[in-house]
């Protein structure tokens, strides 16, 4: 008998554990968690149960039609507006796509590469052969409205993404020159993006970089060999007008123009450190580098970097003064992010964030830059450039 209870509450246990095993196996729903998952879901619920009623109430009440899908694209721009930092954004699934041609080189849209520093459309080039440069736009033009959709109604960011579409689409684009309002009607095309051009001025090598795109580093090597063998005495390397672009583009050149040392280092949120080095090997002739107010990103990088280590002579204006690095992160359902991780700082720690580089000689220059033909008399910084550059080839 006394056995007999004793197995009681065991029999009841094992029942009951069977009887719950039977409930989540046969119920289609039921799921078996962790108390602090349950505590974590709990929480989140209350967390975003704001957002999702704000969001049915815009569904129901706004009084223009609003998707939805739209809603939630905003959702997350505003998450990414909310660190202040312009250079974080999302991403659409069809602006990240156009956002890696671009630093591929291509991408279908009118052909234009512009600064949008101060909130402005300011075309800095009109790449060759482009729909813009067809339909007459020219460097120096302010986008103010793109298919109806004004600049100061909408933002850049806006006007940019409807610039970006399918190839043959027709586009109207408004500027303003010189204070005088034109439209342009084109059409949106697949745009080659010539990130590098060289060219031997009497013996001095000379070449632009438009932009630290994909290989870049690859063509400029192409390029030096080229200038190379036919015997030139000095590099001229301008980056005017370069916004940016890859990293690891900018370093690389640098290795190739300075000996062993640090190129830059990066700090992120906890002060972890990153180093980027050169190698002992680099080229056996004198260099100057020209920049201006628009040089920004990785071609300060590359400009800090050789000015600190004595690799080169830097000429033109400040530059630009952005000295963060953002990374790509691509989500699986297409769409994407880009975020500020670090800040870069020069060999000499130089912080250049919101300060720019200070070239060694001062040269203002307000006109246009002709980088497929320089031409020194009418350009102060490359005649100033040249100088410095004749100089350091007959000390050398």
């Amino acid at each position: 008998m006394k056995l007999k209870k004793s197995l009681l509450p065991f029999v009841l246990g094992v029942l009951v554990t069977l009887a719950i095993g039977m409930v989540l196996i046969t119920t289609e729903h039921a799921v078996l968690i962790s108390s602090i998952k349950y505590d974590r879901l709990l929480d989140m619920d209350k967390k975003y149960e704001k957002a999702e009623k704000i969001k049915e109430e815009i569904l129901e009440e706004f009084y223009q039609e609003i998707s939805e899908e739209e809603l939630e694209i905003g959702m997350y721009r505003g998450m990414f507006e909310a660190t202040g930092d312009k250079y974080s954004r999302y991403f659409t699934e069809e602006e990240l796509e156009a956002y890696h041609d671009s630093t591929n080189g291509n991408y279908v849209g009118i052909g234009v590469l512009s600064d949008v520093s101060e909130g402005d459309i300011h075309i800095t080039r009109v790449f060759p052969e482009s729909p813009a440069e067809k339909a007459g736009i020219l460097a120096g033009d302010f986008i103010i409205e793109v298919d109806g959709v004004s600049i100061e109604d909408s933002g850049y960011e806006k006007l940019i993404d409807i610039m970006l579409g399918e190839e043959g689409t027709d586009i109207e684009v408004i500027v303003n020159r010189d204070e005088e309002i034109m439209v342009f009607n084109l059409q949106r095309g697949r745009v080659d993006i010539p990130f590098i051009s060289s060219k031997n001025l009497d013996g001095i090598g000379y070449i632009h970089i438009y932009q630290f795109g994909t290989d870049v580093s690859k063509e400029f090597k192409d390029h030096l060999k080229s200038l190379q063998k036919e015997g030139i005495r000095g590099l001229i390397l301008d980056v005017r007008d370069n916004p940016g672009g890859l990293v690891a583009e900018s370093t690389d050149i640098a290795d190739m123009l300075m000996k062993d040392g640090l190129i830059i280092y990066t700090l992120d949120n906890e002060d972890n450190r990153r180093t980027y080095k050169s190698d002992a090997s680099s080229i056996d002739i004198p260099v100057v580098c020209i920049a201006n107010e628009k040089s920004a990103s990785a071609s300060e990088i590359l400009i800090g970097a050789l000015q600190d280590s004595e690799s080169a002579v830097i000429v033109g204006e400040q530059s630009f003064g952005k000295g963060i690095v953002q990374g790509i992160t691509n989500l699986t359902d297409g769409t994407g992010y880009k975020i500020t991780y670090s800040q870069y700082f020069t060999p000499n720690d130089n912080v250049i964030h919101q300060v720019g580089v200070t070239p060694d000689y001062i040269v203002p220059f307000e006109g246009s830059i002709n980088i497929l033909d320089p031409n020194p008399e009418q350009d102060p910084q490359l005649d100033k450039a040249i100088e410095v550059m004749e100089e350091l080839m007959l000390s050398k």
